[in-house]
């Protein structure tokens, strides 16, 4: 039975945020794979950029990373999930890898706002939890830095300088495609 960390972000653009998130699951002991889960479509209509270009950039991190735990799971998109709910994503997910123990990382923030997630007590029959340090809840600054994607689109919109805040090894290909996420939140 694999041990499975599930990281869900729509990824609009990755950024060091997600990395630092990324490197902490990988310290993590207890789990045999880190699965990064990016959104198809947003639940809440929020506006992406497409797909195949978050998907890109992703992936080019995956490689960078050279690290045979790091996956990217693509299930809301090859199972066309809509919307893609955390519940509906799990049952799917549990369907196709019954055999895997599941754990999905949220922001310690959620912890109070879980009771009104869609469906949330099956939810915790299909998963558990763990909870990422958040600043102000339960830790006084971030151990992820202070950086989002918002942040990005809106700096992206007025253009401002971002590369401080994206990867360095996907700055490149970030540039080339950058117009894609000059989207206002």
């Amino acid at each position: 039975m694999a041990r499975v960390v599930i990281f869900g972000s729509s990824f609009n653009p990755m950024h060091r945020g997600h990395e630092k998130i990324i490197n902490f699951l990988l310290e993590q002991e207890g789990f045999d794979e880190i699965w990064l889960l990016p959104t198809w479509q947003h639940p809440y209509q929020k506006k992406l950029a497409p797909w195949t270009i978050r998907l890109e950039l992703l992936t080019l991190f995956v490689e960078q990373k050279k690290c045979n735990r790091l996956k990217i799971c693509t299930v809301e998109h090859d199972a066309q999930i809509q919307p893609s709910y955390t519940f509906a994503v799990m049952m799917k997910l549990k369907e196709l890898y019954s055999q895997h123990q599941l754990t999905f990382a949220v922001g310690a923030d959620n912890a109070q706002s879980l009771a009104k997630w869609h469906r949330i007590d099956e939810l915790k029959n299909l998963c558990s939890f763990l909870y990422l340090p958040r600043a102000g809840v339960d830790c006084q600054t971030s151990l992820f830095g202070d950086v989002s994607s918002s942040q990005i689109r809106e700096a992206l919109c007025h253009d401002q300088d971002v590369k401080d805040l994206i990867p360095p090894a996907l700055w490149e290909a970030f540039s080339k495609n950058s117009t894609h996420f000059k989207i206002q939140s």
